[in-house]
């Protein structure tokens, strides 16, 4: 905060507006207009690309419209842009972003809550876990077809769904209907307890729908939060940017083809349990390596530093 000496008045140096959703980042940006502060634009989402892909909405609809305008007022007018989407600098400039200005930080993980790596329970079953949102981006209806699948192929292997969302009821309808005794659906766990849940999982399943707007990077939490657990991923996103791939975590399969995510559970339970240490250990590797949320909050201060600084957009 500093004071203006014209009227005494206390005020920020710096505004940080978020996209979770765009009006939280609109505010942001009338905050800091309202204050004469300088004005940082967090992209978490891409609005109006998430409900055009996702949504499938149409380009006129009057929210794709609004959240279009949002999107390019805070773009144009931040004097600095933070971006957890590794492919999207190209996007953003498109819309208005001063190219010079935009800096990719993503999601991290609080490895001192994550704590050790643990290893996995000695076992006959290979316990595949999702934990996280359930609903329409998850994706979770091709998990419960590659499900359907194994159960008679493949008895050892089990599918846990933990977590909530809009989803949830009419995803357990649908295991009910395809008669699936190898999936159980278990309640959420508070962020405290997350590590001790993914420590009772042999592998973990990181799917999202096949949509476009993946091409420009995902940064969801539960997938760090997976790779400090020390299991082996099932990557099931169709994006460039495939960090299970890159730190040999896992095995990467076609989020829209039960038969491609099934064999590669198959995979992943063929392992031993040395081979599948070892993916784990190189998975925690990589989050410590690049996604321990402590450094990752040295370089957001630095650029809400030089956001306070910047000239003036």
């Amino acid at each position: 905060l500093r004071t203006r000496p014209a009227t005494g008045e206390a005020g920020p140096d710096v505004v940080l507006g978020s996209s979770p959703q765009p009006f939280a980042a609109l505010a942001g940006r009338l905050l800091a207009h309202r204050h004469r502060a300088r004005f940082v634009y967090e992209v978490r989402d891409l609005w109006p690309r998430t409900l055009l892909d996702l949504g499938r909405a149409s380009r006129w609809n009057p929210a794709v419209l609004g959240f279009g305008w949002i999107e390019r007022h805070c773009l144009r007018h931040a004097d600095q842009v933070v971006t957890l989407l590794a492919g999207s600098v190209e996007y953003l400039v498109s819309q208005g972003a001063n190219r010079d200005r935009v800096t990719w930080i993503p999601n991290g993980v609080d490895l001192g809550m994550a704590g050790a790596m643990r290893p996995a329970v000695p076992r006959q079953d290979c316990v595949f876990l999702y934990a996280g949102a359930i609903g329409m981006a998850n994706g979770l209806d091709a998990l419960l077809e590659a499900a359907a699948l194994l159960q008679e192929r493949a008895p050892r292997i089990r599918v846990e769904i933990m977590g909530q969302g809009p989803e949830r009821p009419r995803l357990e309808g649908r295991a009910r209907e395809l008669g699936l005794t190898n999936v159980g659906f278990r309640a959420p766990v508070p962020k405290l307890r997350v590590h001790d849940a993914l420590a009772e999982a042999d592998a973990f399943v990181m799917i999202l729908t096949d949509s476009p707007v993946f091409r420009h990077g995902i940064s969801p939490n539960k997938l760090f939060d997976y790779l400090a657990a020390g299991r082996p991923v099932l990557f099931a996103v169709n994006t460039p940017m495939n960090a299970v791939e890159e730190a040999g975590a896992g095995i990467t399969a076609d989020p829209s083809c039960p038969a491609s995510l099934a064999a590669a559970m198959e995979r992943i339970a063929a392992l031993s349990p040395a081979e599948r240490a070892q993916m784990g250990q190189r998975g925690r590797q990589y989050v410590e390596a690049h996604h321990d949320v402590e450094r990752l909050a040295e370089r957001f201060g630095r650029v809400l530093s030089e956001g306070a600084t910047a000239d003036h957009l």
